[in-house]
């Protein structure tokens, strides 16, 4: 005879589970950010700035195509399943790059790790199937803070481990904790929507036209900030990936059973709720940028003059502020919504942003301009995907979240090339000169202004009642 589920029995280990994801989470985040930490030694030892760099933006570029990509696979097949195979590649990655001594087998590693981006939308997908309901917002609130304690430990930890040990440490380091979360996942994760037998069709032509016009035009994007403008080629470039996007977008459309639903992107909901992490990432999110060269400028009136490495201590206090913020605006969301969060959390940027406007001032005022900004940034965040999350449907909200991750990637690389533009002589050097105040005011305006057209974009959000 059977009996019915007692109340709750399938929510009853969910505090495992998100302890689980956090984990993996701030493993993906931690990669992210230890290369920052090695750059210096591995110029010393490879004498190639080229490859050095390539190591950085290997990563990136894969992280991005490989965020919706894995989402989506994970809502197909199963979000466990593809959690355990991400960073179970990331983890080999990083033995890879520990074990070769030549730079493209570290390329290769890199690239490799870059399989972890597509961890955080399929955290979320697994917190929408096995988490309670009115715990969703808070866990994705928990989920973003993941990503600040995974930035501090990977400078903190990483400079720690470089300091003292090989560079190559720093890889060992980073396997042992992909291996860890991959057997956590593995054992302490439950099946999910998609880990059935049931065989889907693949739109294996929807993921090669996006896979193929993301990559083309990050790189794209890349060679303008390298070259300093746009040429011949460029534009050429540039026109060539808006047709195979346009493709992409084509095929989805008339697919039976497409891949991304691009119909998704263009519900008004969902499109304003990804042009807010548009210019969030095009804006506030340059923060790290601007303020390690203004800490490290000597110009009169604007920087501090410090040390590469007091710069970025000093932005601990506001990754910390930031993972500490998180859960409070995760349960913010279930109390006034997602679209108050967000309009808070732009609020505080435009506040940053204008002081800095009016003039930075000294240590204690920049230190606090760090910590408002990073909050804000974070708040806004923890907004935007609670809202994707929400709105999504449940087999598609790893996709979703995975698309948003990859528009993001987009704007902050073209954010960073906007900032060099803007920041001018101030780009070159701590001792720019008396030219480079004019630059850094530049860049203050241009944040401040992105943050008022994000507050417009997100008072459009549609009210909802809070739960």
């Amino acid at each position: 005879m059977h009996h019915p589920e007692p109340p709750n029995t399938r929510f009853r280990s969910w505090r495992l589970i998100v302890a689980v994801l956090v984990i993996a989470d701030v493993t993906a985040t931690f990669e992210t950010q230890m290369i920052l930490a090695a750059i210096k030694v591995l110029y010393a030892d490879f004498r190639d700035p080229a490859a050095v760099a390539w190591m950085v933006t290997i990563y990136l570029l894969v992280s991005s195509v490989a965020a919706p990509i894995v989402g989506r696979l994970g809502d197909l097949f199963g979000r466990k399943r593809m959690i355990v195979i991400s960073v179970g590649m990331s983890a080999a990655g990083s033995a890879l790059s520990a074990i070769h001594p030549d730079a493209g087998w570290v390329i290769a590693g890199r690239a490799l790790q870059g399989m972890a981006g597509g961890v955080l939308p399929l955290c979320y997908g697994i917190v929408r199937e096995a988490v309670p309901p009115e715990k969703h917002s808070l866990c994705g609130g928990l989920l973003v803070g993941a990503t600040s304690v995974g930035a501090i430990a990977g400078l903190v930890i990483g400079g720690v481990v470089v300091d003292n040990f090989h560079w190559r440490a720093l890889f060992w380091l980073s396997a042992g904790m992909g291996g860890v979360a991959a057997v956590l996942a593995a054992t302490c994760l439950p099946a999910g929507l998609g880990d059935t037998k049931v065989r889907r069709r693949l739109d294996l032509g929807g993921g090669a036209l996006f896979v193929t016009g993301v990559s083309a035009l990050l790189l794209i994007i890349t060679r303008i900030g390298e070259q300093g403008g746009v040429d011949g080629a460029g534009l050429a470039g540039v026109l060539a990936v808006v047709m195979l996007m346009g493709g992409w977008v084509w095929h989805e459309l008339r697919h039976p059973d497409p891949l991304f639903n691009v119909r998704l992107l263009a519900a008004r909901e969902m499109a304003l709720t990804n042009a807010v992490i548009l210019l969030l990432a095009l804006g506030p999110f340059q923060l790290t940028l601007v303020m390690m060269l203004l800490l490290q400028s000597r110009t009169p009136g604007m920087g501090l003059g410090l040390s590469a490495s007091a710069a970025g201590f000093l932005k601990i206090p506001g990754n910390a502020a930031a993972g500490l913020a998180s859960p409070i605006a995760g349960l913010l969301c279930s109390r006034i919504g997602e679209r108050g969060v967000i309009l808070s959390g732009l609020i505080c940027n435009a506040a940053a942003w204008l002081y800095l406007l009016a003039g930075p001032g000294g240590f204690a005022s920049l230190v606090a301009v760090i910590i408002v900004s990073s909050i804000g940034t974070t708040v806004t965040y923890v907004g935007v995907t609670n809202q994707i999350a929400r709105i999504a449907s449940a087999d598609r909200v790893s996709e979703a979240l995975g698309l948003s991750a990859a528009i993001r990637s987009i704007a902050h690389a073209c954010g960073t090339q906007v900032m060099t533009f803007l920041l001018g002589s101030a780009a070159l050097g701590a001792d720019a000169g008396m030219g480079a105040g004019s630059g850094y005011s530049r860049v203050f305006c241009f944040v401040f202004l992105v943050c008022l057209a994000g507050m417009g974009v997100a008072a459009a959000l549609p009210r909802r009642r809070p739960t």
